[in-house]
Order: structure tokens, then C-alpha cells, then sequence
């Protein structure tokens, strides 16, 4: 299993905040789906690099959705999927 870089424990810390206090990207639905889009392309470079296709594909579709809803800049955002 692979250590954390200095850069990814950096990144990490940086992302959590106290319990009880909202993150910004938890309020906004635009913000959500960056952040979203973020993390699922990390997982997916590591899912890749680790001979995970499938996986690595699955990541990438829902970085790509994600990508998708943010480019849209709100428009259809409130569209429901099938688990809402």
C-alpha cells in the first residue's frame, strides 16, 4: 500500500474542518460537484495506476457527470437521479 505523499497529507488536512462547521463546497450544489470532480480524478489516476480498468472507468464517468453538472453553471442541477 502506498504512503501518503507530503502533498497529498498537506491537500487532506487542508480539506477537513471542525464538526459542526460547514465547508464551503457543502453549501453550494456547483461547489459540490468540483469538489466532487476532484477527488474522483485522483481516485481514478490512482485506480489506473494500480491496474484497476474498471474501477478507473467507473471513477472517471462520475468525474466526468460531476464535471458535467459543474459546467452548467446551475442550469439542471436540481435534476434528480434515480437514487433521490
Amino acid at each position: 500500500m502506498r504512503r501518503l505523499s507530503s502533498e497529498d497529507r498537506k491537500r487532506l488536512s487542508n480539506e477537513r474542518h471542525s464538526p459542526g462547521q460547514t465547508a464551503d463546497h457543502e453549501e453550494d450544489p456547483i461547489a459540490v460537484a468540483a469538489y466532487i470532480a476532484a477527488i474522483t480524478r485522483d481516485l481514478a489516476r490512482l485506480a489506473r495506476h494500480r491496474k484497476l480498468g474498471l474501477l478507473a472507468y467507473l471513477l472517471e464517468m462520475a468525474q466526468t457527470e460531476a464535471q458535467d453538472i459543474r459546467n452548467a453553471n446551475g442550469r439542471d442541477v436540481a435534476r434528480q437521479g434515480p437514487l433521490e
